[in-house]
């Protein structure tokens, strides 16, 4: 099952709230970014969290972790894979759920409907909702 949430306004604070909410319900999360800089941030944010903390990983994938952030392995989990970048992840179809988090910027729009349309080739189940009318996560 493959999600695009289109005109993400922030992807970092999108991830968080996406990661929050998938980490509840016991989720095991691998989020493939963009650069080191987003993971950074990113890790940093959800370890700061005052409300819940969630541990997380950026470099040595343990088989313990539930949140593991990076720009190139992926294929270190198989429940849900968050890609906050502008390429196709190489393995993808192994994990349950994928959400791909889209911008308004033109660029990520050309690449994310390329991504579309590969998987959509391939035979996947596609759904597509703006960021504005997420309920909740």
């Amino acid at each position: 099952n493959i999600q695009f949430i289109l005109n993400v306004q922030d992807k970092r604070s999108l991830t968080l709230r996406l990661t929050r909410s998938l980490f509840k319900r016991r989720h095991s999360i691998l989020i493939f970014c963009e650069d080191d800089k987003f993971s950074s941030n990113l890790s940093n944010d959800l370890w700061a969290s005052k409300d819940s903390f969630i541990v997380n990983s950026e470099e040595n994938f343990s088989e313990f972790d539930r949140v593991f952030l990076t720009t190139f392995q992926t294929d270190k989990m198989d429940d849900v894979l968050v890609n906050c970048s502008l390429k196709l992840t190489n393995d993808f179809s192994r994990y349950l759920k994928l959400y791909e988090l889209v911008s308004s910027e033109e660029e990520d729009k050309n690449l994310a409907r390329d991504r579309f349309k590969f998987y959509r080739d391939c035979g996947f189940r596609l759904n597509a909702i703006d960021e504005s009318e997420l309920i909740t996560l």
